[in-house]
């Protein structure tokens, strides 16, 4: 509803998602399996936006609502081993957010989002998984619960349009999450859920950043970022080479840049370069000599692409992406690397896609993804350092299409 009363408008999205997935074999199990997801969703958000004044300099509205989810998540194996347990949770968190533009130049926006999560945990029995000497942990059980979880969290941002050529923008924000619940409950080595760890991650984004029009064809944007966490997760291997989740304050911190070239209304080009890096105190000791491993730090990539409109109903691109190495970790004395800790070798790809707008009704299209069917591995294959995940990526493979619309 665009006026649902003065100067305020509302939009209500409603949701539904039932997801299954099935992974693939693993002897890390005791008498091996193949583990499965289920997850159902259910959700709305409520958006209201009025506009509280708008003057020849200056504007002003606020968006304000709430978001509401409930989601029933389980992970087991295909003969019904539970590797984690039921999980219902249910989430209400309403939300406020301002936004302010002054003389076309400077536009400031702030909000807050009250976090109000319960989660109702099944009792459940931990799987029995190999070690580094070939045994296997010990299965527990565990006393399931409810769990619950609030926090207001909030964020600032602000952009400042000098000239065309060098706008300028800087934000803060906070992201709150419980994603790693499930991965902290099937690694529990404590007989209820009221014990362990199990504190979500609250992450403090800081951003800065510029761009502009250099020219009537050449756009670029440069960014610069920044999370902190004072305790974070990821999947690390102990000294039995058995899995579990560090928790730990932690450093994230990168930089990305992008440009793009439209010499010709027929023809663009441009290209993206993404570099990260994170640390962590695993002693919560303010040593943050440690470096997060490979499961959540990717490699510096490059990306680059060309598309072109020979004719006005013909299309026709091309895009590159190139990774590159990723030797952050030294193996064991043995020449073994822990999990997450792999060196990963740098590839390349090509792909190619175009479309043909024969009429108004009908199209064509082609893509075509490993253009040149070059064999290279994806980055866990190398960075998990276990055989049973060394896979080749996917080779020349193509799509075509043909679309009519009514």
């Amino acid at each position: 509803n665009k006026n649902l009363f003065a100067g305020t408008s509302l939009n209500i999205n409603l949701y539904y998602q039932d997801f299954k997935t099935v992974y693939g074999y693993s002897d890390t199990f005791f008498n091996g399996g193949q583990s499965n997801v289920f997850s159902k969703k259910v959700g709305a958000r409520f958006n209201f936006d009025t506009q509280l004044w708008n003057s020849q300099n200056s504007q002003g509205e606020i968006i304000y609502g709430a978001d509401i989810l409930n989601d029933q998540t389980v992970q087991k194996l295909e003969d019904g081993r539970f590797w984690t347990p039921n999980m219902s949770m249910t989430n209400i968190a309403p939300f406020v957010l301002a936004k302010i533009d002054l003389f076309k130049k400077l536009t400031i926006k702030g909000g807050i989002r009250y976090e109000n999560i319960k989660v109702k945990v099944d009792d459940f029995n931990t799987l029995s998984v190999i070690k580094n000497d070939g045994t296997f942990t010990k299965s527990i059980p565990v006393e399931g619960g409810k769990l619950s979880y609030n926090a207001l969290v909030g964020n600032i941002g602000i952009r400042y349009n000098i000239e065309p050529y060098i706008n300028l923008f800087a934000s803060f924000s906070q992201a709150y999450s419980i994603n790693e619940l499930g991965r902290i409950l099937r690694t529990s080595t404590s007989e209820t859920i009221k014990s362990l760890e199990t504190k979500p991650i609250i992450v403090n984004n800081y951003e800065l950043g510029a761009t502009g029009q250099l020219s009537n064809w050449l756009h670029y944007e440069l960014t610069s970022y920044v999370s902190t966490s004072k305790l974070g997760a990821t999947f690390v291997q102990s000294a039995d080479r058995a899995l579990m989740i560090q928790r730990s304050p932690e450093i994230v911190y990168g930089v990305e840049g992008f440009l793009h070239f439209t010499p010709a209304k027929w023809l663009q080009f441009g290209g993206s370069y993404s570099w990260m890096e994170g640390i962590t105190s695993p002693k919560d000791d303010g040593d943050y000599s440690s470096r997060i491993n490979n499961s959540r730090i990717s490699a510096p990539k490059v990306l680059a692409y060309v598309q072109g409109k020979p004719i006005p109903a013909l299309s026709v691109g091309f895009d590159m992406l190139h990774s590159f190495q990723q030797d952050r970790f030294s193996p064991n004395a043995k020449g073994v690397y822990a999990y997450g800790e792999g060196f990963v070798p740098d590839y390349t790809v090509f792909n190619f896609k175009s479309g043909y707008e024969a009429n108004r009704n009908w199209k064509i299209s082609l893509g075509i993804e490993n253009l040149l069917n070059r064999q290279y591995q994806p980055a866990i294959a190398w960075w998990a350092a276990r055989d049973s995940d060394f896979i080749n990526s996917a080779g020349l493979r193509g799509t075509f299409m043909i679309e009519y619309k009514f």
